[in-house]
């Protein structure tokens, strides 16, 4: 069970997990939308949420199971379902969130629920991990432990970047401190939600109907 973290194709499966971890989806927006409308310490149970959420998924791609899981009949429909609904519910509460810039209090960010189900559900979700997990084999010899290894690469760059995200969305609010500018800058995100919830169902739907 030879690995070297230094090796050529570990720092390429790195870079590689970080491009598709890291890139804007619908839990990376709505992690920096939540840095924008809510306190930090009123966001940890759905980052949280976010983490385990892609633990589980990373669990479900590496065992092999996302093809069985989808076998069942109308699971796919199921999962596109529950990810629309919990993306609309996150979009709204962002938009339609108080800022401190107002003068009022802010209103009780969405917790660990709404952060497990937003990658349990999001077919992105399963795509970050699966393609990544599918190219690389870190260690050739034990491809059991070449798996255990990428997952927990992964499951690394996923809390930095999610927890960056987090804290993009928290410098915005102070830069932009104005209540105009606090207002504008939540239903910007609330935005950003919309048109990932309307992309993850368009190409949702296009591999539905293949």
């Amino acid at each position: 069970m030879n690995f070297d973290f230094f090796s050529h194709e570990t720092l390429v499966f790195m870079a590689a997990a970080i491009a598709l971890i890291a890139s804007p989806g619908p839990a990376t927006i709505s992690l920096a939308g939540m840095g924008a409308a809510f306190s930090f310490q009123n966001c940890r149970p759905y980052l949280f949420g976010t983490i385990c959420s892609a633990t589980l998924v990373s669990i479900i791609v590496a065992g092999g199971l996302l093809a069985a899981m989808l076998t069942i009949p109308y699971a796919a429909i199921m999962l596109l379902g529950i990810s629309t609904v919990v993306m609309l519910y996150i979009a709204y509460r962002i938009g339609t969130a108080s800022s401190v810039a107002t003068g009022k209090k802010y209103h009780k960010a969405p917790g660990f629920i709404a952060g497990f189900l937003i990658n349990v559900a999001n077919p992105k979700a399963y795509v970050s991990f699966a393609a990544p997990l599918a190219a690389y084999e870190l260690s050739p010899r034990s491809p059991a432990f070449s798996a255990v290894i990428e997952v927990v690469l992964s499951l690394v760059i996923l809390a930095i970047t999610n927890t960056l995200w987090l804290f993009l969305g928290k410098q915005l609010k102070r830069i932009l401190s104005s209540p105009i500018w606090a207002r504008c800058l939540n239903v910007g995100f609330s935005l950003l939600m919309l048109i990932a919830v309307l992309g993850i169902f368009l190409w949702s739907m296009g591999d539905i109907m293949k």
